[in-house]
């Protein structure tokens, strides 16, 4: 066993970690991206995972997913982006802040998304629109099934407070809308 070192995107940017969110000068996708395309010897598997993570923050509600939350990690196979981490459905909690960490294709809230933000969000990131609208369409549709089963799985295990089971109808409610919102996406 070795040691890997890992670095999460307000270091990789040279930004304090009192600046994560993009509202304070943090990092923002387009910089996140091109962080990836500058650094990665084969940028296509980090570019992808990373456009993964946003996706599927969106698709269970998590606004707070900001510059700390997405790392690298330097292996002896080369760069690559470190699984997703930090992951709370804050959508569920009203208390909670709704801006996102990190605005996605002009939205600023998780609610205000309609059919022009993933090609939006493609076009920040440099993205294909119709792999972006498709790849989302494939992570809602995999997340119901995922959602039933992981609180099944915390229920089995003697977590299975109600608690948990709304946050988990809500994440399919959300999933749901977001097939929705890409089912109007007259572009894929």
């Amino acid at each position: 066993m070795g040691r890997v070192h890992q670095e999460d995107f307000c270091q990789a940017l040279g930004v304090t970690p009192e600046q994560k969110y993009t509202s304070e000068r943090g990092p923002n996708f387009r910089t996140s991206f091109d962080l990836l395309r500058k650094v990665a010897r084969v940028p296509a598997p980090a570019l992808l995972a990373l456009m993964d993570a946003a996706i599927f923050n969106v698709i269970i509600g998590n606004a707070d997913a900001h510059g700390k939350n997405f790392s690298r990690l330097y292996a002896s196979s080369g760069l690559r982006l470190v699984p997703p981490y930090d992951l709370p459905c804050t959508s569920f909690y009203s208390e909670v802040h709704a801006s996102l960490a990190m605005r996605m294709g002009g939205v600023n809230r998780l609610e205000e998304f309609t059919p022009e933000s993933l090609p939006g969000f493609a076009a920040q990131v440099e993205l294909g629109e119709p792999y972006v609208c498709l790849r989302a369409q494939a992570l809602a549709k995999l997340a119901g099934p995922a959602i039933v089963r992981a609180a099944d799985g915390f229920a089995a295990n003697g977590f299975g407070t109600e608690t948990i089971r709304a946050i988990g109808r809500h994440v399919v409610d959300r999933r749901r809308r977001l097939l929705d919102v890409i089912a109007a996406t007259t572009r894929i």
